[in-house]
């Protein structure tokens, strides 16, 4: 679980790195330039933004714990603690990090650009789990995650076969939207309906023109 979040850490480090550059008139005058930092900044704020929530759940629970440890509280702040360490237990699953999704919504489309489980949780259903979650949340939407496309010749070919094999059982179909990024080239999935590759292009055209506006401001 160290690494993941070092990872997350990593993540957050880019972004701020992003912020800055992105702040900086050199930048804003390249428009090669601008429009692919904007394009990962775009990617990259939902995931950081759920990042810094679990960080933030951490922090309350650990202090509401603390707290409730000293004892001597009066009633009424003691049952305000208590509350807090209840909605912190909830984000965290116990105190515990079990792994989370972040997802960009535009219209009725709702893309899960992140989706982790922790290793020691995977195998125990806490996947298909979130998903359903996900789907329950989200009546009417078209629910999208990306996957590595299948590749005998990649290192990671069979692991990206059993990301698609879980997609697949969980009710998730292939559609006809490729696309490359880094130099891999990725499958989009989807549930509640299909997706054309213009809606695609349109949905990530829209949150980066409504970003992009956001940071121009």
């Amino acid at each position: 679980m160290a690494g993941f979040l070092e990872q997350l850490a990593g993540v957050e480090l880019r972004y701020e790195e992003m912020t800055h550059l992105l702040s900086q008139p050199d930048v804003a005058g390249n428009n090669q330039r601008y429009t692919a930092l904007m394009k990962e900044y775009t990617e990259l704020t939902p995931l950081v933004e759920c990042w810094r929530a679990y960080r933030k759940a951490e922090a309350t629970h650990r202090e509401a714990k603390e707290l409730l440890a000293q004892g001597g509280l009066e009633k009424d702040f003691r049952e305000m603690v208590e509350e807090e360490l209840e909605g912190s237990r909830a984000a965290m699953e116990e105190g515990e990090f079990r792994g989370f999704v972040c997802s960009l919504i535009q219209g009725d489309l709702l893309h899960i650009i992140y989706f982790a489980v922790t290793e020691d949780q995977r195998g125990r259903g806490l996947g298909s789990q979130i998903l359903a979650a996900v789907r329950e949340a989200s009546p009417g939407m078209r629910l999208l995650v990306d996957i590595e496309a299948p590749d005998p010749t990649a290192e990671n070919h069979l692991q990206r076969v059993r990301r698609q094999e879980f997609y697949l059982r969980n009710g998730y179909t292939e559609t006809p939207v490729r696309y490359s990024w880094r130099g891999e080239d990725y499958i989009i999935l989807s549930r509640g309906g299909s997706l054309t590759p213009e809606e695609f292009h349109r949905f990530w055209d829209g949150l980066s023109h409504s970003i992009s506006n956001a940071k121009r401001y």
